[in-house]
């Protein structure tokens, strides 16, 4: 299964939004997260929790890592849902729950 995200901006913040549709693709065990950033600022931290759970975990893109804007990123998980959490350079940030 892959689903695909766009990160971009409001006025007022960052929010995580869908992309026009999603595209979901194969069955079973593994799936993949495709983060995309439309956003005029880099993801610097990205954080994927299982959705309910406590606590955000994780960076996900490590220390040297990020996700320039224009650019996308695919994260392998197992089938199930899921919470983002996007930090961005200009100190916003945006989530998106159970996906």
């Amino acid at each position: 299964m892959t689903l695909r995200r766009t990160i971009g901006t409001l006025a007022l913040g960052a929010s995580l939004a869908l992309t026009g549709c999603d595209d979901i693709v194969g069955a079973g065990g593994d799936a993949t997260i495709i983060v995309e950033n439309n956003a005029s600022v880099s993801v610097f931290y990205l954080f994927i929790s299982d959705c309910g759970d406590g606590t955000w975990g994780d960076d996900r893109l490590g220390t040297n890592e990020t996700i320039s804007p224009g650019e996308d990123r695919a994260f392998g998980v197992d089938d199930g849902c899921y919470d983002l959490r996007a930090e961005f350079s200009d100190e916003t940030w945006a989530e998106d729950f159970g996906i």
